[in-house]
């Protein structure tokens, strides 16, 4: 095998590992973890650990070894090979540190080291992935830039860490402050009332001046409620937009390393395989966008009247055909003899396949889904579900179905759901979630009734 080829090897599997490493908010110890790993494990290192380093301090926050309490604390960097690489924010590589002493000197046993720093977007380095080896090593350009590669995703993961705790202490603060502001508006009106049970039986300038003071207080209440709806939405918007940087990141770092090495190697079937790696997760991230714009966008419908069970009839066998169908029976039953509603027949049909779809991934080959259309919970509603017999949703998960970006699916984003809700609320309706064990999960569809 020539050098080249084995480096060319040795950088695809580095992509792929890259490719397979998941991140989100709350679990940064595990993706440090993984990053460690994929370090040593793609070099052929003994240890690896990912540091973070801040005012002439060193912790660790992730280490190949059980470290066991001393993962956490903090170490002085004066002296140390870590701080050599802090200053100098460039890639130290030591074949001896046995034999060469000037950077530092290495944990007791280990001999060659490789560290590289951690630098975010704007250029500020705020740690290092260091790697040891038991015996003295040459490390080639190639190693280094692999260790590189994962700093750069290391470095990003915690960037986006800090930005979204910032993020969720600017919230609490918020909220503390609406639930302070909300506690003197309370005692305040309070004293207001205690301050009319005096003053009834007083004169009626004196009655006509409390309604004064009554109506101001009113005033006041709705502005202190129209302020604490904003603040709400602010830091929704807050949660979401640092859930969406976290989101398109990650992908488009991938499909930026992809395209590098397009252009870095001559052999077209090399170039080929990461050119395919780059465009899988372009699409996945234009997928993922097309739905947080659908999900935020206001819902303007194009009402008409509709026949529930010609309209459920006309989907079925436009349904049948969708890929996650395959394989599935796919029945409707109907118990009414006919109902009318009032809706946006493109939206309902687009909150139906959507429904399907996750009925069909419950339930395995040969299985049927039944789509059944019943009187509704109250005699102006109509009923439309969808029943699968697959295994039944655990409580825990089942209160948390359509909110944003909440999914059990390996490869969803959670808005799909979320985007059937609204929907649905945009017609007036309710979506209702059943499952129990020995009867599977029943999702219901209720809308008004048209002529009642």
């Amino acid at each position: 095998m020539s050098l080249d080829t084995f480096r060319w090897q040795q950088e695809q599997h580095a992509l792929e590992v890259l490719s397979s490493l998941s991140y989100r908010t709350d679990e940064l110890k595990d993706y440090l973890q993984a990053v460690a790993r994929g370090v040593s494990e793609l070099i052929g290192l003994d240890w690896s650990v990912v540091t973070l380093c801040q005012d002439g301090q060193e912790r660790i926050l992730s280490s190949t070894l059980d470290l066991g309490e001393a993962v956490d604390r903090a170490y002085n960097l004066h002296g140390t090979l870590t701080g050599t690489v802090i200053a100098t924010g460039a890639p130290l590589v030591v074949e001896d540190a046995k034999a060469c002493t000037d950077y530092g000197q290495a944990p007791d046993g280990y001999r060659a080291y490789l560290g590289v720093p951690l630098r975010t977007s704007i250029g500020e380095v705020i740690g290092t992935i260091c790697s040891f080896q038991r015996q003295p090593r040459c490390f080639t350009d190639q190693e280094v830039r692999i260790a590189e590669i994962f700093a750069e995703r290391a470095a990003m993961a915690i960037d986006n860490y800090q930005l979204y705790q910032q993020q969720r202490q600017f919230n609490q603060i918020l909220e503390a402050e609406v639930a302070q502001r909300t506690k003197e508006l309370q005692m305040a009106q309070a004293q207001l009332i205690e301050a009319n049970e005096q003053l009834e039986a007083q004169v009626e300038q004196r009655t006509a001046e409390l309604r004064q003071t009554n109506e101001q207080l009113q005033a006041e209440m709705n502005e202190r409620k129209q302020a604490e709806q904003e603040i709400a939405r602010l830091a929704e918007i807050g949660e979401l937009a640092a859930m969406i940087v976290h989101e398109v990141r990650n992908p488009l770092t991938t499909v930026l390393m992809g395209l590098s090495a397009l252009g870095r190697i001559e052999l077209p079937e090399h170039a080929q395989l990461r050119l395919v790696l780059a465009l899988e997760e372009a699409d996945r991230l234009k997928r993922l966008l097309d739905e947080i714009l659908l999900y935020a966008k206001r819902q303007v419908l194009e009402c008409q009247a509709l026949e529930v069970n010609d309209f459920v009839t006309g989907m079925l066998d436009s349904i049948r055909t969708l890929p996650a169908a395959k394989g599935r029976r796919i029945e409707f039953v109907s118990m009414l003899p006919s109902a009318w509603i009032f809706g946006d027949c493109d939206k309902l049909k687009q909150v139906f396949i959507n429904l399907i779809e996750n009925a069909c991934e419950a339930v395995a080959d040969d299985e049927v889904i039944t789509w059944r259309t019943d009187f509704g919970i109250s005699p102006d509603r109509v009923c439309i579900s969808i029943h699968n017999a697959g295994n039944p949703i655990p409580t825990d998960i089942l209160s948390q179905l359509g909110t944003p970006f909440f999914t059990t699916k390996p490869c969803g984003n959670g808005l799909g759901l979320a985007i059937v809700k609204r929907i649905v609320k945009a017609h007036a309706g309710e979506l209702i979630i059943q499952s129990e064990v020995g009867i599977g999960t029943i999702v219901s569809v209720q809308l008004p009734r048209l002529g009642n």
